[in-house]
This record gives C-alpha cells, structure tokens and sequence, in this order.
C-alpha cells in the first residue's frame, strides 16, 4: 500500500544508477550513515501482473550495488533492515530510469539530489514534496516521542495538520503536471499522488506523455487503487452482517475459533510485529482493555509474521489479550476485506460486525467510550 503521511519519513543517501549495458541497470549507492548494514529493495515489477520485486544487499561503510535486469523505468524503495525486516521509517524512495543518473548525497535526515538531465528536472520537481514530507516527519517524530517534556498535539489536531499537509502535497504535484503535462518527470510523479488522485494526475497528462514506458509504474498504482476502492466498498458492505467464521491457532498452538468469543464484544486487531503503527497503538489499546476489563475482548491477529516473530512481539510489548495467527491456507484478511494495518474491527455479541476502524485513532477509543460508559 502506498504509505501516507501519517507513516512516511525521508531517508537520504548517495546513489548513482548507470546504464550499464543493453537492458540493463546499475543501482550503486553511498548512504553516509549506514555504515554496514542490509537493505532491502523494493522495485516494480516489469511484469505488471507480478508483485514487486524484492532484493536484499549488504552495505560496505555505506555502499552497496545493485544491478537491474530490465529496460523499462522503475520505481524503487530502499529499506534499512533490523532482523531481516525493514525498520519503520528508515527508507529513501527514487525513480530508476535507463541511461540516466541520479546521485544522492547527504544524510538519512538531509539529502541532494544531481544528476543527468532528467534528475536534475526530477530534482527541481520533487524539492517542494519532499519539504513537506520533512515536515510530515517532523511532526510525527515530535507526537510520537516519549519525551515527557514534547509537546504533542491533541489527536484531532495532529490528524487535521497531516491532512492538511496532504492536501498541500497532492496539490503541489498535481500543479506540476499541469504545467509539465508532457514531461517524463510529470509522468513519474503521478505515482506520488494518494490513491484519491491518481486518475486526476493521469487525466492531466498528455496523450503521448500517456504511452511514456514510465507510465507502468503510476498504472500498477491505479490498478491498486481500484482493487482497494472495492475492498473498502465489500467491507462497507459487512456493517450490520456476522462475521466471517474462522479458526487459527492461538498462542500455545491449540486452535481458537471466533464462535468460542461470541456472548460479548470482540475487537479483531489485524496487526504486525513489522507495523510501526500498531506497535503505536499498543499502550492506548492496554489501557483501554484495563479500562473497560470484563466488557470486552481483543483478538489479536498477527499477520505477515513468522511464529517466532509474532511470540517475540507479544512478550516485548507485553499484550495481555488473547492472540492468533494468520494462516497463508486460511487467510482471514481476504475474508474481511483488509486495506491496511492497523485495522480494528469490533464484532458484536451476536457475532456481527458493529463498526471498523482503519489505522491507530482515538475515534477508536472514543466509541469504546461511548459504547461501554452508557452500560
């Protein structure tokens, strides 16, 4: 899923990318602050009926060198890794184009982008942006400190500043295209848009800027968003209706069925040890659990984890609610329609399926409140 602002942070690096022979691309970089560490490369696939393709390199006193198999241009996340997973928010994103060269300098917090001719408009284009994801980053860093002394924002407040740095975002890209409608770097940014304004970023396009090879990259984008769109619309639709049976096996690996819980309210937290956001969440979701104890029950179902990772993860953060595991035969968030994580939803003691909130907010904690302080 395409990271919001409430979840994207800017990393920084050195990176030079060269054509190296005939289809094919060199992907080498010099990170001043990663000394050696494994990264991880997130690259879109060539073939767009495949998921993206994922590499992973060792950094040498911050180098590391990659070579691309492909003619088309492709978009690329590099990841810094802890444990064999990426670490929330140490990443840098960048645009990998045929014959052209991009060079990042700087630090994982300050970065300059040169290059040839197409990275130094794609530099211009993205300054802008990226001045605002600083100041998305910025602002997250500051609510989610443990500094006693930070000041932090009201949940409303702090929601209405990163929409609003959204809007600013999506505007300022939106207004490149429009007046670079026919340049490859308007065509790379569209991919840049959120899930609501990808097709206004295509329709803002010429038609021969349309048939760029580059385009494959913001139209695996839009298939995204469709696919999502629809999702929400099928999980829309379960408001009201039982929820989806299923049986998964719980902590101690004996099975644990949904049907055992009915009689009281169940919170289904779809979440990952991976998930910064749920991580987040926790201590909001302890306290509320202590809070309304006996009037309630939390699933937790850990996805995307492997049993030891999941085990490590609810002993660390010390989750006293129940917990499974999701299954690859017995995928539970195909059934419920799953868009992103956090993602909790709150099943009636009848087994139906009350309300569903996606992502960490308070509205969550607020319809506890109103749900259990009126019974």
């Amino acid at each position: 899923m395409k990271l919001s602002l409430t979840t994207a942070t800017i990393a920084v690096a050195m990176t030079a990318l060269c054509h190296s022979q005939a289809n094919a691309q060199t992907l080498k970089a010099t990170f001043t602050d990663i000394g050696n560490d494994t990264l991880m490369v997130f690259r879109t696939n060539q073939d767009p009926t495949k998921n993206s393709i994922r590499e992973t390199v060792v950094a040498k006193d911050g180098h590391f060198e990659l070579t691309l198999k492909g003619s088309k241009p492709e978009s690329a996340t590099v990841y810094v890794t802890h444990n064999g997973r990426p670490v929330f928010g140490r990443y840098f994103e960048t645009v990998l184009v045929p014959g052209e060269q991009a060079v990042y300098t700087g630090t994982l917090e300050r970065r300059t982008l040169t290059g040839s001719r197409f990275y130094e408009a794609y530099a211009k284009a993205v300054a802008p942006i990226n001045d605002i994801d600083d100041q998305g980053f910025a602002l997250a860093k500051q609510q989610g400190s443990t500094d006693q002394q930070a000041t932090k924002l009201s949940e409303k407040a702090y929601g209405e500043a990163m929409n609003q740095l959204t809007k600013k975002r999506n505007e300022t890209i939106l207004n490149y295209i429009k007046a670079h409608p026919e340049s490859e770097v308007a065509v790379a940014l569209v991919a840049k848009l959120d899930m609501d304004n990808l097709d206004k970023g295509h329709a803002l396009l010429t038609e021969k800027a349309k048939e760029s090879p580059m385009t494959h990259i913001y139209k695996r984008e839009m298939e995204y968003a469709k696919a999502e769109r629809e999702k929400a619309a099928k999980s829309e639709a379960m408001l009201g209706k039982p929820a989806p049976s299923f049986t998964l096996n719980d902590i101690n690996g004996k099975p644990l069925a949904l049907e055992s819980l009915r009689g009281r309210y169940v919170v289904l937290d779809f979440w990952g040890s991976w998930c910064g956001w749920c991580i987040k969440g926790f201590p909001g979701m302890k306290q509320y659990y202590e809070k309304y104890k006996g009037k309630f029950e939390i699933l937790g179902i850990a996805c995307g984890d492997t049993e030891t990772q999941w085990k490590a993860a609810v002993k660390k953060y010390e989750l006293p609610w129940k917990h499974v595991i999701n299954s690859k035969t017995n995928d539970v968030t195909k059934a419920f329609f799953i868009q992103g994580f956090p993602t909790k939803i709150l099943v009636d003691p009848k087994g139906n399926i009350e309300k569903i909130f996606i992502g960490e907010s308070q509205d969550f904690y607020n319809y506890l409140d109103g749900l259990f302080q009126s019974k």
